[in-house]
């Protein structure tokens, strides 16, 4: 996946943005809240749906009600799989209220999931926009000093060879379209990046990024049936961090606790929430084991930060049932003198999706059938003999399946 974020730079026409991968997909996190932010926010997906699909994409703002200079995050629910991109607009979608675009890149593979998942290594790359033709070569510096000391690489069109500098840690690599690739970014990563063109006429000109690196929690798995484990993975935790405290909901009250850690005092202290079936490690991460149905909703992880300012990010954790055994019901009547029926499938549990099969092939409707919007019901009008075999169907979740016993309808 590629996260895509797009930030302009004070120079003379030389851009730089920069691209994200392996961070938190399809939400959009806001913070600290200004005036100006308040207001309408529009998510907006490129995809490529079937005549027949129907989607229904979601947001929720989280908290709900937010005061000025708090944090805010805005989640996606429902969202299609087959997306080619996603794009955040502060107001209506008008391309200069545009906030973000998100683009997918199906070249990188998802992580797997164990007891406790290695963390995955975030990777930004730092793309350059509107280079001048008359290029000799290019330098990267951490920070907005173009000093030696600050350089971490140099790069010559000529020889087409690189140099690392004295800032360079062994996690860059810088190519020759002028990018630089930051592999394994943590908190220590962030600030302003300068980028130094250097042209054949020995003019030179300069161009600055800010790369800002939030903490963010991975649910892993990220749809889990009653009885799994879910860890909540904890990425870019601040290194000098004096405390974090986990809440099962979205408001930082002590009926809500679960647990809290202080590194200053090396204790942890287990809260109202706590159903001994936590575990939380020192990077934040909280592991809840044999989960229920109980356990779905949100969840916040504050952070006491050395500046003893407090800063909040939130999770979902979505638990499903195993779906019971469906089965099929078939009603026959006689329309205008020709035969109708209509084939229910029968199934307790709510929030499935639902698929029909005929003679144990996927059913493929013709002009005389007509599934209900929940595709729970099947009518056929008129009857016809080729309608005649085995019906089965077919109820799902997000975690199981199960299939119904065949029905021969003659």
């Amino acid at each position: 996946m590629g996260n895509t974020i797009y930030g302009p730079a004070p120079s003379k026409g030389l851009e730089i943005f920069w691209k994200v991968m392996n961070m938190e997909k399809n939400t959009c996190r806001r913070r600290p809240l200004l005036d100006h932010d308040f207001g309408r926010a529009s998510f907006l997906t490129f995809c490529h749906l079937s005549t027949t699909a129907h989607v229904t994409v979601t947001t929720e703002s989280v908290p709900p009600l937010v005061a000025k200079g708090d944090d805010v995050l805005f989640l996606v629910h429902e969202l299609p799989e087959n997306i080619e991109a996603i794009a955040w607009f502060k107001g209506l979608t008008n391309m200069k209220d545009a906030i973000a675009v998100y683009g997918l890149f199906n070249n990188i593979s998802s992580g797997t999931v164990g007891a406790m998942p290695p963390l995955p290594s975030p990777l930004v790359t730092l793309l350059i926009h509107n280079i001048p033709e008359n290029l000799q070569g290019f330098v990267w510096f951490k920070g907005i000093s173009v000093f030696w000391k600050n350089e971490i690489a140099r790069y010559t069109i000529d020889s087409k060879s690189s140099i690392t500098g004295p800032a360079h840690t062994g996690r860059e690599t810088l190519n020759g379209d002028g990018s630089l690739v930051l592999h394994g970014v943590t908190q220590n990563d962030t600030g302003l990046y300068t980028l130094r063109i250097m042209g054949t006429d020995m003019k030179s000109e300069e161009a600055h990024v800010q790369l800002q690196v939030d903490i963010m929690i991975q649910s892993v798995p990220l749809y889990a049936a009653e009885g799994e484990s879910v860890l909540l993975q904890v990425h870019n935790l601040p290194e000098d961090f004096k405390a974090f405290t986990w809440y099962r909901a979205i408001y930082r009250v002590p009926h809500f606790e679960i647990v809290e850690h202080s590194r200053e005092l090396d204790t942890i202290t287990w809260g109202d929430q706590y159903s001994r079936r936590e575990t939380v490690y020192d990077n934040g991460t909280l592991l809840l084991q044999n989960i229920t149905e109980q356990d779905a909703g949100m969840y916040t992880l504050a952070i006491l930060k050395s500046e003893y300012k407090i800063e909040n990010v939130y999770v979902k954790v979505h638990v499903n049932k195993h779906v019971a055994q469906p089965f099929v019901r078939v009603t026959n009547s006689v329309v205008s003198s020709h035969r109708s029926a209509i084939l229910n499938c029968v199934s307790p549990d709510t929030d499935v999706s639902i698929r029909w099969f005929f003679n144990n092939r996927p059913l493929r409707l013709s002009r005389r059938m007509t599934l209900s919007p929940t595709k729970c019901g099947l009518r056929i009008y008129p009857v016809k003999l080729e309608n005649i075999g085995e019906y089965k169907c077919e109820v799902s979740n997000r975690v199981s399946s199960k299939t119904s016993l065949p029905v021969w309808f003659q």
